[in-house]
C-alpha cells in the first residue's frame, strides 16, 4: 500500500507542480501595453501646417473651394471658413472628397 502511494506521488508531483508554477506568470504591463508616441502638436499652427495643406490640395489653382468656384459652397481659404465648416461637420466630407462637398 505504501508503495502505492510513493508511485502515485512521484509520478503525479510533477504534474501539479507544473500547474502550480505556470500559475506565477507575471505580466509586465509595460511589455503587454507599451507606450505610444504621443502627438506633440506644439509646434503645429494654422497658419504654418494647416492653411499651405489645404491651399496647395484643394484651394489652389487646380482646386476645387477657392472663392470663385467654392464646390458644395465650401470656400477653405480663410481660418475662420475653415472653422466654420469644421464646427458643422463639413471639413471631413471635404477632406475625403465625399460627394456634395
Amino acid at each position: 500500500m505504501i508503495r502505492q502511494i510513493r508511485t502515485i506521488l512521484t509520478f503525479s508531483f510533477p504534474v501539479i507542480a507544473m500547474a502550480a508554477l505556470s500559475g506565477c506568470y507575471y505580466d509586465n504591463e509595460e511589455d503587454l501595453y507599451p507606450q505610444t508616441p504621443v502627438c506633440d502638436s506644439t509646434s503645429v499652427s494654422y497658419d504654418t501646417t494647416i492653411s499651405p495643406l489645404l491651399i496647395t490640395n484643394c484651394a489652389d489653382q487646380g482646386g476645387c473651394h477657392k472663392p470663385a468656384d467654392a464646390n458644395g459652397g465650401i470656400d477653405i481659404t480663410s481660418y475662420d471658413d475653415v472653422h466654420t465648416i469644421a464646427l458643422y461637420g463639413r471639413l471631413e466630407g471635404t477632406t475625403s472628397h465625399l460627394s456634395g462637398f
